[in-house]
Order: C-alpha cells, then structure tokens, then sequence
C-alpha cells in the first residue's frame, strides 16, 4: 500500500470513528429531550433515521439515555420500540426502500405508536392519553425525517443540502438543544444562545429565506421544550429582518436581530429584557468572533445553490429571441433617424428667414416697400447679406438703398437680431443632430451586441448541466456562493466556464479556484479572468490553450511628467484570447492619461464581458465623444490573440504602426483609421496574421515613432534567443527616447509580446 492509499484509507477511518461517536452522543442527548413533561421519543427518532451499517451507535446511546430515565414514564416501551425497530431495518435493509427518509419515518410511526397504545391500554387509556400517544408517533415520524436527511450529510463526500434539506439539518440541530435547555444560569439559556447563533448564521448567509426558516424551526422546538409559544414568533421574525440586512454585513446582521428580538420582549414581558440582552450580545459576540472554518462549514449550509437552468433546449430559442431583439433595436435606430431627417426639412431655420423678419418688421408701412422688396429685391438682398460677414452696419448698405430709406439704422438693427437668433438656432441643431447621431450609434452598437451574443449562444456545442452543478456545490465548499454557473463546450470541444458571484466581498483564491476545477471538470484550465462591477463579480475559465504570451509592457514620461499620457495593458478574456491594448491619449500629461486611461478602461470592460471589438468601439467612442465639452480623443491599438490556434488579429483607430516578427522575418502593420473621439462614424482598420512560438509583437505610441519603425525592424533581426518581453520593451524605450534629435519630446510606451508554448 503505497503512501496515498494509506492517508486516504487512515482519513476514511478518522471520519467514521467520529461519525459513530457523533452518533453514541447523539442518541444519548436526543433520548434527554422531553415532550410535553413526559415523553421522550426523538432518541427513538434518532434510531430511525440512522443508515443501517451506524444503527447501532446510534441505539447505543439512544439506549443508555433510557436507562437513565429524563421523566419516570414508560422507559421500557422505549427499550422495546429500538429492539423491533432495528429488527425492521435489518429485515429490510437489502431492499433500496430501506435508505429512503420516507420509510424511515413510516417505521417510526408506526413503531412508537403501537408500543405507546400498547402500554397505554395495559395501564388503562383514556381518550386524552390515546391523542397523546398519536401525537408523540406523529412528532417521532417526523423527527425520524429530519434525522434522516441531516445525517446523509455527515459523511464529506456529500452533496451541497438543498433548500428542503436545509431545514431538515436545523430541525435535526434543534432536537439536540432540546436536551440543553434547562441548562444554563439565573434565566440565561444555553440552547437559546446557540439557537439565537445558528439563526445569525443563516440570515447571513442564506439571506431572509434561511434567516426564517430557521428561526421559525428552532423556535418550535424551543417551544416544545418550555411550552413558550412566543418563541416561534421572535426567532422567525427577527431572522426575516436580519436577512433582509445581511448585504449590510454581519455587524448589520446581529444588530438588526437583537433589536428586533427585544422589540418583541419589551412588548410580551418586560421583566425579561435583561436575561434576552445578555443571550443576545453573547450569541452576537459568538457570531462576529467565529473562525473561518466554521464560517465555511455555514456558508455551505445556509446558502442558496443559484438556480442551474437546462440551457440545452433553451439554446435556439435564447438565439432567436436575441437576434430578433437585435433586429427591433437596429430598426428603432433606422426609424428615429427617418423621423429625424423629415422633421429637419421642417423645422431647420432658413437664410432667407432674416430678410422676411425684418421686412415685416421694419418696411411694412412704409412707402417704398414695393420699390424696395419688389423692383429692387436682388440689390436689397445683396445688401442685407452683408451680414453674414459679420454685424451689419448702415455703411455697408448701398448709397440708393441709404439715400430713399430713413429707417436704415433701425433696418440694421433689426437684420442683426435676426441674424443672431439665426446662428443660435442653426447651432442647437447642429448639437442636436450631433447627440442624435451618437443615440443612433448607440442602438446601432447595442444592437450589434446583442447579435454577437446571439451567435456565441449558436457557437455553444452543449452546455454541461451537471458539470456547472458540480462545480457550484465545490464552491459553496469553499465559501464561495455562485449566483449563476455556467458551463459551455464548443464545437471544438473546448470548455468554458463562467462563475458570477453577486455582492461578493472577498478576495477570489484563483489557484484554490482553478485546483478546484480541473478536479471537478478533469481538463486542464488557464488561469481564471476575474472582473468585477459594483455589485457582481464574474469569473471566466478556459481550457488550457496551446500558446502563452510573454508580454512586456516599458513606458518614459514626457519631461518627467508625474503622469504617462499612454495606457497600456494584457490580459486573457477567458475564451482563450490573449489581448494586448495601447492607446495613446491626445498631448502629454494629465488630461492624456485620462483620455486613454478612460479608452482602454472602458474597451477592457466590454472585451471581458464578451463583446465584439466593433460594437464595442462604437459604444467607447459615443462616451469619448460625450465626456466632457473639449476636444477628447485616443487612439486604440488592439492585438487579439488565439492561443489555440496562433491567430492574431489586429484592430487600429489612429493607432501607430505594429511591428511584428514572424518565422526569422520583420514587417509591419499600419492604418489609416482616425482616433476615437472625433467622428460618430468612427471604425477599426484591421489585419490578421497566424503566429508560432518564437514570434515577436511589438505595438508602440508616437513618441517611439518620429522617425519611422524601420529600426524597430532591425533591432527585432538581431535578437538572439531567449529574450524576455520586458527587457525588450525597455530597451526598444530607452533607445527611442535616446536617438530622438527633432528637439521634440513626448510619452514614449513600447509593448513587447513573444508567444511560447504553453506549459
């Protein structure tokens, strides 16, 4: 037996000698537990619900809790039911029936009832005992459930607990603090103030839902053992309450239930308020000091698996509805910019408006207005167009015009006002026209997503439901509680897996997470692109890719600027794409590092969520247009790499020539394309080239090129294996910013990627 064999033979034993002394305690705890000030069946209960191969650990200690009796009432009947229930189990313990909860109780039932009615009609029944009896059978089948379901959980191979199966775990944990709660000090209850703990917990984690499903559970059977009804209500109330606060955080979480909780004692019985603070600060201080592994063990329990639809079947459907949602935003697009273009021909302001105003205004009662607007109308005009050289002046009307009209001054004045409201108007609509246009865009962009995720729903081979339950249940595990899981194989039989956390706090343990899935999934993945919002993280994992990147990224501020006018960045998308991004913001200094830090942020966000390159270009550039009221551009340099098959594709605006290295041999990638920022209509110039291991990208902001990239060419000829991406970027940097002679200085950014062979 080689070392493995023995430690995973040496931990099976270690789990179940504590799960048959688990067991032994149990039953001794839950044989303790009095219903109603004389019956005790929930060791029975526990008897019941034990699986056959423990069933005796469990009569063991159910057992010896009888034999030392916890009322002085019918202790033997007890005795009696365990022998003729383990005789039941083992009758019919080869049968699948037998490890079914349901079954389990029906022997319970039918057990207790029959031993109770037995006794009872030996010493002499009445009606009241035999309602008595039905009861305690009734409460013992149930019981026998709960013990049932929460037990299938001791063993560390199981399964997450379903919401149901939740409740049947507290339920089970209430029985057992039945037996504690006569224990305690001047009024103060050790089972109150574990019950009051186990209900923090699932508020916190399980939100509103768990929070009143376990108050509700655990104050039932607190009621049971002191006849305090109100109990049901404050426990179920305040977990309702400390869930709904539980996005708040723990400390949220254990105020809310403690002012809820003396709400409810200050209303029923005042003179308890001191003895209900001190349970309640101590179970809080229990709660908020409680160690991470405890943490994990009630994160697994309480929280909800996200709801894993069958997205198979739905595939086409989701297509469909997506492209067709594509098509009605393109089409409200193409209706606004119709409707738009025939209300312009209507409403835009017209030259000839100003001459109309002010001959109405100032020339109609006088007596040359037929002279003047009739006969002389083309010298009139030619006259009154002065204006738009400028403010019209009488000096600049003809000597006729002057000599027969004495109102020239007031004509003047009132061709420049109209003139004025003119201009105005023409401007609002042209601003108007500029921020209907960048709406059209934007429907056009939203649209064109919408379609790009409708073919990557067509794309999607299979989705693996059972993988993405898998690896839901694995996180919970690990304290990580999914929102969604998702779990796609492509045509090409590649698999991707996208995980998204909702109001996720902590730190992601990519190794812990990645460990987890090549476990789960038996591929091997890359490393987990993580991005995340204000409110939801999303995780993406790829199958491991034929190629890596060694990418090195070396930047010199402009006149040792405190801020780099150029933003550069790597990083995998999660669908097995390498993406190298430069964008170079417009001058030097602060407001260029926003221009392109703002670029590449938000083009980063849109690739990561899943977009393509040229619908989310549109959408950056619509921001970029709209930032502020200045003039603001960047260019935006792209390399998009498949890791799989070696395929580059390149996406320029504005951008500086790519150089690239390919089989021994130096060329280069150049555009023609504008920066973002400018234009509405502005677009990506775009190249393709498949790559091998050894070759070189390197992709560069003006301040490396005044004098060309011919000498990046030869610098690249002379490289002699192995170099490193960041020694070369530096150099490439320092010798740019070195031989620079035109007296001019700028940010220098040079980017160096070298694919290799992943490992």
């Amino acid at each position: 037996m080689n070392d493995e064999s023995f430690k995973t033979k040496y931990s099976e034993f270690i789990s179940f000698s504590s799960i048959r002394i688990f067991l032994i305690i149990c039953g001794f705890l839950m044989s303790r537990s009095v219903l109603f000030d004389e019956f005790v069946p929930f060791g029975l209960a526990l008897v019941a619900g034990t699986p056959v191969k423990f069933c005796i650990y469990s009569s063991i200690g159910a057992a010896a809790g009888y034999f030392i009796p916890a009322t002085g009432y019918g202790m033997f009947k007890y005795l009696t039911a365990i022998i003729v229930m383990n005789v039941i189990r083992f009758a019919f313990s080869k049968f699948k029936i037998s490890r079914l909860p349901s079954f389990n109780a029906i022997v319970a039932l039918v057990c207790s009832l029959t031993l109770s009615l037995i006794n009872e009609i030996t010493i002499g029944a009445d009606v009241v005992s035999v309602i008595k009896c039905f009861a305690e059978g009734l409460i013992c089948s149930a019981s026998a459930y709960f013990c049932s379901v929460a037990i299938s959980f001791l063993s560390p191979k199981s399964k997450k607990p379903a919401a149901n199966d939740m409740m049947c775990v507290v339920a089970f944990t209430g029985i057992l603090l039945m037996s504690f709660y006569n224990i305690g000090y001047a009024g103060v209850s050790v089972a109150r103030i574990m019950c009051v703990i186990i209900i923090l917990c699932a508020s916190y984690y399980g939100k509103e839902g768990a929070g009143a499903v376990a108050g509700t559970t655990l104050g039932f059977f607190m009621f049971l053992a002191s006849n305090e009804i109100s109990l049901i209500g404050v426990y179920g109330i305040s977990g309702v309450v400390a869930g709904i606060f539980s996005s708040s955080g723990n400390v949220a979480v254990a105020l809310s239930f403690i002012m809820t909780s003396l709400l409810n004692v200050f209303l029923n019985d005042y003179s308890l308020i001191a003895v209900s603070l001190f349970e309640l600060l101590t179970s809080s201080a229990v709660f908020l000091l409680m160690p991470n592994k405890a943490q994990k063990i009630l994160s697994n329990l309480f929280s909800p698996l996200p709801e894993i639809p069958l997205i198979d079947g739905l595939n086409k459907g989701v297509s469909l509805r997506l492209n067709f949602a594509a098509e009605a935003l393109n089409d409200m697009g193409q209706t606004v910019e119709n409707v738009s273009n025939r209300l312009k021909s209507v409403n835009t302001p017209e030259y000839k408006e100003i001459f109309d105003y002010s001959r109405n205004t100032v020339c109609h009662n006088c007596g040359f207005l037929k002279l003047c607007w009739v006969h002389k109308k083309e010298d009139m005009l030619l006259s009154l167009s002065q204006v738009s050289n400028g403010k019209l002046t009488t000096d600049k009307l003809s000597d006729k015009l002057v000599e027969r009209c004495d109102k020239a001054q007031q004509l003047c004045d009132c061709v420049n006002s109209a003139y004025s409201v003119f201009s105005s108007k023409r401007e609002a609509q042209a601003r108007l026209d500029e921020v209907r246009g960048v709406l059209i865009d934007q429907f056009g962009g939203i649209s064109d997503m919408l379609s790009e995720m409708a073919m990557d729903f067509e794309k999607s081979q299979r989705c693996d439901y059972e993988t993405a339950q898998k690896i839901a249940g694995a996180l919970a595990k690990i304290g990580i509680i999914a929102a969604d899981v998702s779990c796609c194989v492509d045509k090409y039989n590649r698999m991707t897996i996208e995980i998204r956390l909702k109001n996720y706090q902590g730190l992601v343990n990519s190794k812990q997470l990645l460990t987890q899935m090549i476990a789960i999934c038996e591929r091997e993945f890359d490393v987990p692109c993580i991005t995340s919002n204000e409110k939801d993280t999303l995780i993406t994992i790829s199958e491991k890719a034929v190629y890596s990147v060694d990418c090195g990224i070396y930047s010199i501020n402009c006149s040792n600027n405190k801020m780099c006018g150029d933003s550069a960045t790597e990083f995998n998308d999660g669908r097995g794409r390498q993406i190298m991004m430069l964008s170079d913001g417009m001058g030097t200094g602060g407001r260029a590092a926003v221009d392109s830090a703002m670029a590449s942020a938000l083009m980063s966000k849109l690739i990561k969520a899943g977009f393509g390159y040229d619908c989310s270009m549109k959408m950056v550039n619509s921001a970029m247009l709209f930032k502020s009221t200045d003039e603001s551009l960047a260019t935006l340099d792209i390399t998009s790499l498949d890791l799989y098959t070696g395929k580059a594709e390149i996406y320029k605006a504005g951008a500086c020539p790519t150089v690239i290295k390919r089989a021994g041999k130096s060329c280069k990638a150049e555009c023609t394309s504008l920066p973002i920022g400018i234009l509405k209509d502005a677009a990506f110039d775009t190249a393709k080239i498949t790559l091998k291991e050894g070759d070189i990208i390197v992709m560069m902001s003006d301040g490396v090129t005044y004098d060309g990239v011919d000498w990046i060419c030869e610098q690249l000829n002379m490289i002699k294996y192995p170099v490193k991406a960041s020694v070369l970027a530096e150099k490439l940097a320092t010798l740019a910013k070195r031989n620079r002679t035109d007296g001019h200085d700028d940010d220098v950014t040079v980017m160096v990627s070298i694919i290799e062979k992943a490992v």
